[in-house]
């Protein structure tokens, strides 16, 4: 499995220069992606991210980028998305930026609902992977993302043994005993 940008079309900048990516619609819509039964839910960022949350089938809420998650408290999703969250495990997937770490504030302060809120950097990810694999471990370009991660995995099954992996490590660290991992529930 490979997961490349999808385009919709060129944008330019008043300056000239193309612009990475584009916001189409709504710059506060937060899709909500959570069975009612789900008893982990992931947090991700990016277009390319919901199109890997659906291909995977996870429970999740996708943000479009990480400004929408700082200004969480004043979104009109907010209701919905703490009752969405009530009571379950949530997943913060963190990419390798300062950007993306500075969303968990305004995380802990607004999914006061969640059962746990449980960040995972994407370092954790590689780590992981490469420790298993033998691997040599390398160090990280800024920007890296679950797709990166994804991509130098090639494989589903093992993208999901990966990230069961660092989660049920998250949980001993917090000395949690959840079986949710256990039965096949992402």
């Amino acid at each position: 499995m490979e997961i490349k940008s999808i385009l919709i079309k060129e944008v330019v900048a008043k300056d000239g220069n193309k612009i990475k990516w584009f916001t189409h619609g709504s710059k506060k819509y937060i899709s909500i992606n959570i069975k009612d039964d789900a008893q982990i839910v992931f947090i991700l960022n990016g277009n390319k991210e919901y199109l890997l949350s659906r291909a995977l089938h996870l429970d999740a809420v996708i943000f479009q980028s990480d400004s929408i998650i700082l200004g969480l408290s004043r979104n009109e999703q907010l209701q919905e998305l703490q009752e969405k969250t009530k009571d379950k495990i949530v997943v913060v997937l963190l990419e390798n930026d300062e950007s993306s770490l500075s969303t968990l504030v305004p995380l802990e302060e607004n999914l006061t609902t969640c059962k746990y809120l449980i960040p995972i950097k994407i370092e954790d990810l590689y780590l992981n992977y490469s420790l298993r694999k033998n691997e040599q471990i390398t160090i990280l370009k800024n920007g890296t993302d679950v797709i990166n991660f994804i991509n130098h995995v090639k494989d589903k099954d093992e993208f999901i043994l990966t990230l069961k992996d660092v989660i049920k490590g998250k949980l001993r660290n917090l000395k949690i005993k959840d079986g949710s991992l256990e039965n096949g529930s992402f």
